[in-house]
């Protein structure tokens, strides 16, 4: 195959219901930094009019609306009536199988609501959950980005001029790390200050973001321009630039190990990879040539799980391949995963309890779901909200969730 035929293959299969093709060499994936970004201690909106910046940022809010056509279908419940601050406890459907007590740990058989945080205007689209629990993040449509405590009282407001599609609290809850158009962030948790400002090429609009649970400080987001970008968190400089995907990166995750990142992309793909070096740790994984929206490794284990548009989960041991083969996209690891059917519409969200034994997932359908993987393939919980769900969030002590759908973010306390 030449250059050009190369190149011709790669365009057409960016296409996103069609898997990667092609993987250039490896020693390309580290590069110098592409971006330019400077530490400054305020952002505000006033940066984003010098030189007609205005204009320039709209066109990413419509550019990002487009390739999330699920946004418009929730524009029709931003007229909900706000919700109670408490509620009694909400009836939930319990699908987990019979099995004994003595081997099974207590699953949750119903959700309460303790909170619906009604604060946003429009649809919100990430949610973080700081692990010291002294706050959440949440991000939406508008570009509004608020941090807020557990008793829904607005801490900070960070109003932005694109979506805020993505959030994540560091491990230590200092920072928060927000994709905004083709822009990532680093603010300050407890004041809402922007410790960076990076403004990266036009096309690379931010989809998700993670940090690494290990030291040294460092994070991932993943772009919609193919790629994934790991950046040293200490100086806010690009460490490594993953260019293996060839359709756009919907969610990026992080092992327990700090070493190894998993990304999924539009095309169906989820390549594994060192987040220092960019080589793949093996082939990569193609179950279905459809989008594969999100993703998450478990706390302290290899066990990756991925939610894609036909509302089914599917995990595997992500750090370790059994049976793998050249394929038409590459070398592929053809080892089956356990398949988690209780969608009915894309799975959009994914997250593992901090003990890495519950997972939760919420989708299109509407529906927060939570499984315990280890046990059965059957739902152990189904609580049904009247939008889809589109982020979630554990608390670090895995006894409550929350959940965003429409323009409402609800925690939910999980009980036996």
């Amino acid at each position: 195959m030449n250059p050009q035929q190369d190149r011709q293959q790669v365009d057409f299969h960016a296409d996103t219901t069609l898997p990667d093709y092609g993987i250039p060499p490896a020693e390309k994936n580290v590069v110098p930094s592409p971006y330019t970004g400077k530490k400054q201690r305020r952002l505000t909106r006033r940066a984003f009019l010098v030189g007609g910046a205005v204009l320039g940022v709209g066109g990413l809010g419509v550019g990002y609306a487009a390739s999330r056509s699920w946004m418009l279908r929730n524009i029709g419940f931003l007229e909900q009536p706000p919700a109670k601050m408490t509620r009694p406890p909400v009836p939930a459907h319990h699908a987990a199988k019979a099995v004994s007590t003595t081997t099974t740990p207590t699953l949750p058989s119903r959700a309460e609501t303790l909170l619906s945080f009604t604060q946003h205007q429009q649809p919100v689209l990430a949610v973080t959950w700081s692990p010291s629990n002294q706050y959440l993040a949440s991000g939406a449509n508008d570009g509004s980005l608020l941090i807020w405590n557990t008793q829904g009282q607005v801490q900070t407001s960070s109003p932005q001029a694109a979506p805020v599609a993505a959030l994540a609290a560091s491990p230590d809850g200092q920072q928060i790390a927000a994709g905004v158009g083709n822009q990532l962030l680093f603010l300050a948790a407890a004041s809402g200050t922007t410790l960076a400002n990076l403004q990266l090429e036009q096309q690379a609009i931010l989809s998700s973001v993670a940090w690494s649970p290990q030291q040294p400080a460092r994070l991932v987001s993943g772009e919609l321009n193919n790629r994934a970008i790991v950046w040293d968190a200490a100086n806010y400089r690009v460490q490594t630039v993953f260019t293996q995907h060839t359709a756009p990166v919907e969610a990026v995750s992080w092992a327990s190990d700090g070493q190894t990142v998993a990304s999924s992309s539009q095309g169906g793909v989820v390549r594994v990879w060192n987040g220092s070096s960019g080589e793949e740790l093996h082939g990569l994984y193609l179950d279905a040539q459809i989008p594969m929206r999100a993703l998450a490794f478990a706390p302290g284990g290899g066990q990756l799980a991925v939610g894609g548009d036909d509302g089914v989960l599917r995990l595997w041991n992500g750090l370790a391949c059994q049976q793998q083969k050249p394929g038409v996209f590459g070398l592929q690891c053809v080892d089956m995963p356990l398949r988690l059917q209780g969608h009915t519409q894309a799975a959009r969200a994914l997250g593992w309890s901090p003990d890495a034994r519950l997972l939760a997932s919420g989708g299109d359908d509407g529906q927060l779901i939570i499984w315990y993987p280890a046990q059965s393939a059957a739902p152990v919980l189904k609580v049904q909200h009247n939008a889809p769900v589109v982020a979630l969030a554990w608390s670090p002590t895995g006894n409550e969730i929350a959940t965003a759908a429409g323009n409402i973010v609800t925690i939910w306390r999980l009980s036996a």
